[in-house]
């Protein structure tokens, strides 16, 4: 993203947060994501940084010794795991666990994280299962975007608990009702659209951020 784009997307983040700073990545995983797009990086320089953060370490082993990789025998090896994996399905995994460790944890008016995750572990669940029928090879892609695509909600409700909460509240208590609507009345912007800068405003891969900032399919970014 060059440095217009990134000023005018960290503007509106500004602008919507009320001042308040935009979360941001920790630099290990920061560190992690360039190597792993860099062609001249190999398993081991990727091993080495993923070293530096050992709850993702054993996500990574617990995921390559499930029955998915059909690992013959345990594989105990951080360098082992990440050649097995796979570069693409490896940052689509830390970009699960460390988007979901950036964003606010706690409860706000409108919002309960208990309830956000599991909607969103299942919804990312479901995006798995038909990848994996009609393009396996974009499952984890699938999974990923699924779990993200609203992970801008979490961020306002704490940063505008206030008007921000009572849109929540309006659709929660409204069956049927389409959150997007809701934000763009009351307030003309949508989570979508905020989700997706915060995505460029993180260098997030560009088809993530689509996913993010076009899952409601209407077009409209603004």
């Amino acid at each position: 993203m060059n440095l217009l784009r990134k000023k005018k997307v960290r503007q509106r983040l500004d602008e919507v947060l009320r001042g308040q700073e935009p979360p941001t990545l920790p630099q290990g995983v920061t560190n992690l994501l360039k190597l792993l797009r860099d062609p001249d990086s190999d398993s081991g320089d990727v091993a080495e940084a993923l070293n530096w953060n050992p709850g993702l370490v054993v996500r990574v082993l617990r995921t390559v010794n499930s029955a998915a990789y059909g690992a013959v025998h345990k594989i105990d090896s951080v360098t082992h795991a990440v050649s097995m994996m796979g570069r693409a399905q490896l940052e689509q995994l830390v970009l699960a666990i460390a988007v979901k460790n950036t964003l606010p944890t706690g409860a706000a008016p409108g919002f309960q994280p208990d309830r956000f995750w599991q909607a969103a572990f299942f919804r990312a669940g479901m995006a798995r299962s038909i990848a994996e029928l009609l393009h396996p090879a974009d499952q984890a892609r699938s999974f990923t975007g699924g779990l993200l695509q609203d992970m801008a909600i979490p961020l306002l409700a704490h940063a505008r608990p206030d008007d921000y909460g009572k849109v929540l509240q309006e659709w929660h208590g409204t069956p049927g009702a389409d959150l997007r609507s809701i934000e763009r009345a009351a307030l003309g912007w949508s989570h979508d659209e905020i989700g997706g800068h915060l995505s460029a405003d993180w260098e997030l891969p560009e088809n993530l951020t689509a996913v993010i900032q076009g899952h409601h399919n209407d077009g409209a970014t603004d």
